[in-house]
């Protein structure tokens, strides 16, 4: 399932991301709008190698990463590891299938999400207002269809441990925060 974004919630996404990390780069705008558009669909597609990574780096984290929750519009989010406190691998599996199945295969969506960027861009460069150096290659990435890492700034200050989900998928958000836990 796609996530259609309103220009209104474009605008409104990017300026809580910034305003809860404003160390930002262009880059990381652009990956928390792929994201938002696209889940996890760039990710990786075997579900035991997928839950072994998550598996390992939640287990070498060094801090909690935040927000715990971190909505990219109505469909996905960005579920920080640090709220779930896995203990064994069960749990990673179970976040790997949640991931999985919170992909979409749609090959137009890329270009459509390509497309719906370019025309963000202007109103995202007045909120970010960063070198234009950044800009551009931010654009570069963009045009090669690529969901880069993020930035060294970001990386450095907020240390992202998270994972992309479909906050809809009942059962699997059910298991990690229902009435049990």
């Amino acid at each position: 399932m796609l996530s259609k974004l309103t220009f209104d919630e474009v605008k409104a996404l990017a300026e809580k991301a910034l305003e809860l990390h404003p160390h930002s780069e262009p880059i990381d705008l652009y990956k928390l709008f792929y994201q938002a558009y696209m889940g996890p669909s760039h990710m990786l597609k075997d579900k035991d190698k997928a839950a072994e990574m998550i598996y390992r780096e939640a287990d070498d984290m060094n801090r909690a990463y935040i927000p715990m929750i971190q909505e990219l519009g109505d469909t996905y989010v960005r579920l920080s590891l640090s709220v779930l406190g896995f203990v064994t691998l069960k749990e990673s599996k179970i976040l790997a299938e949640w991931m999985l199945e919170s992909c979409i295969d749609d090959s137009s969506a890329k270009d459509e999400f390509h497309r719906l960027w370019l025309s963000w861009v202007p109103h995202l460069q007045e909120l970010l207002p960063a070198d234009e150096k950044l800009w551009h290659e931010t654009l570069t990435i963009a045009e090669q269809g690529v969901i880069p890492s993020h930035s060294t700034l970001f990386n450095t200050h907020y240390d992202p441990h998270y994972r992309v989900v479909n906050i809809k998928l009942k059962p699997y958000y059910n298991f990690f925060f229902g009435e049990d836990k």
